[in-house]
């Protein structure tokens, strides 16, 4: 039917259309293109007309599998309704994605002379749909995360209180003991396994993103050198340490207990992938200023700001990654190594979010892997490490103080109550916030100086009961101590805050340090 349309009206009525339009002879010779088909590969129709399409259209790489679809089309093989997707490559070097539909010219005996083909520009559409693909991957992966914070805010109070109790009996069994008598081994593993499961439960904690972030002025140079001094031992045998870091480096605001669990996590990923005839890990810390790099963060869409960054990078020559294991790198429980835990680079990922940094990950299979994590400058900080505090003497810290101890936990109780009385306080225990008020209100007689006040209690709960005492005695100290982070807690922009948070599990020492610093006078 085409044929019989005169030629000025064909090309005129082709050019109105917003799609490329070529006829290709026999040959591979362009027949004829539209206006839409000049535009995008930025060449005039006469440049165009007569020239081979393969060899000035495409990129090298297709040409010879589109080639093959062109003949099997020819030779009439290929139904001319089959679709067909490759790339073309415009004058300036663009690339763009073309989705092709087909049909055959044939000449007066029916014999296929020429196709022609209708094409769509799919590169955007196909870039938006790679994006969707993204953002749908990432709120599948935030899903995990909240539902995963549900768990662990709802595992954690109930598991540092039990972690509460071994530890507590532990260390207060263990002062009784001589060094030498056969039970003080097994309670000193028990102690080691406790503080083991205390900081398994943080990490979990953090993954989640439900732990506090304490910003200090943090020199990260000082910070990476003193873990690879403790990980490098860690190493397999035969594996080097390689360890660059720059004397020039800003102080950053960062969370060093945050930062300390980045750099050991990253190292440690690094020494697993090594092959066990060794290896090398190298561990850099500079300063870098970005601009224009176009580098994408792990995670986002967006590109990583221009500015000041400390760069902390981690890399090894091991295995390195699938593309499988690159997309599942940020899931809670997903290992290749066989003794993982899968949490490492999780936690990774919440530190880089909690310090409102960012991460790139480069790697393939035997390639090796490089982690690079970007501290944004935001001044340039004098590193003032905090000064060193006294820890005080668990003999002396709150002896002759009076405590009013409130939880609901039976074995929460006892254990509290041995510690206090081990620093000489005088005890007053209950097991609910409305006991302890009654007892604040009705009894002068054990009026306390401070107390000691669970977070987590079924009926009036210690953030509850902390607002009663503040309304009725805002003088009387309170320490809050729980298994959750305190921001956690004090959700509401009129929650009141304790005159000191103790988490939860806590030793001897840390109590009273915790007395001390409330009592300072006693």
């Amino acid at each position: 039917m085409i044929a019989h349309i005169p030629r000025p009206m064909h090309d005129l009525s082709l050019d109105l259309v917003n799609v490329v339009v070529v006829s290709i002879a026999a040959d591979s010779r362009i027949e004829f293109i539209n206006r839409k088909g000049c535009e995008l590969l930025g060449r005039p129709v006469a440049e165009l007309t007569g020239a081979d399409w393969f060899d000035t259209c495409l990129p090298a790489e297709v040409v010879e599998e589109t080639r093959s679809v062109f003949e099997s089309l020819m030779s009439g093989e290929l139904e001319a309704s089959t679709s067909h997707e490759n790339e073309i490559v415009t004058a300036a070097g663009e690339r763009r994605l073309i989705a092709w539909s087909n049909a055959y010219l044939r000449d007066e005996s029916g014999v296929i002379t020429h196709t022609l083909s209708a094409g769509d520009d799919i590169t955007d559409k196909r870039e938006l749909e790679r994006e969707r693909e993204a953002l749908e991957r990432r709120q599948q992966l935030l899903r995990k995360m909240e539902s995963l914070g549900a768990l662990t805010g709802g595992l954690a109070h109930d598991f540092n209180n039990i972690l509460q109790v071994v530890q507590g009996n532990a260390e207060l069994a263990r002062e009784h003991l001589p060094d030498d008598h056969p039970s003080a081994r097994c309670l000193d593993d028990v102690l080691v396994a406790s503080l083991r499961a205390t900081e398994l439960c943080r990490q979990m904690l953090l993954y989640a993103g439900r732990t506090d972030t304490e910003l200090e002025n943090l020199q990260q140079g000082d910070l990476a050198a003193e873990m690879v001094r403790l990980l490098e031992a860690s190493l397999p045998a035969g594996a080097d340490m390689e360890v660059d870091i720059a004397a020039d480096l800003p102080a950053l605001q960062a969370d060093s207990t945050q930062i300390r669990q980045l750099i050991m996590n990253l190292v440690n990923n690094a020494s697993e992938a090594l092959q066990e005839s060794g290896g090398r890990v190298a561990v850099r810390v500079r300063r870098v200023e970005l601009q224009g790099a176009g580098l994408v963060c792990r995670g986002c869409l967006e590109p990583i700001p221009d500015g000041r960054y400390v760069l902390l990078e981690v890399e090894d020559d091991g295995e390195g990654m699938t593309t499988e294991t690159l997309d599942r790198l940020d899931e809670p429980f997903y290992s290749t190594c066989f003794a993982g835990r899968g949490l490492g680079l999780s936690v990774v990922r919440s530190v880089v979010v909690a310090h409102d940094s960012h991460m790139t990950v480069d790697s393939q299979p035997g390639g090796g892997t490089r982690f690079r994590v970007y501290f944004a400058v935001r001044v340039e900080a004098v590193d003032t490490s905090p000064e060193s505090h006294r820890r005080p003497s668990s003999d002396v810290a709150g002896s002759g103080c009076s405590i009013l101890m409130v939880d609901d936990e039976e074995g929460i109780r006892t254990i509290s109550r041995c510690m206090l009385e081990r620093l000489g306080c005088n005890v007053t225990e209950v097991s609910g916030g409305r006991e302890a008020l009654e007892i604040l209100t009705n009894d002068e007689s054990v009026f306390p100086d401070a107390v000691l006040l669970d977070a987590t209690m079924p009926g009036m709960d210690g953030v509850e009961t902390l607002r009663r005492i503040r309304g009725l005695y805002p003088d009387l100290k309170v320490i809050l101590t729980s298994g959750h982070p305190l921001e956690s807690l004090l959700t509401g922009p009129d929650d009141p805050r304790p005159d000191l948070f103790l988490a939860k599990p806590y030793a001897v020492t840390d109590l009273a340090a915790a007395i001390e610093a409330v009592l300072p006078g006693d």
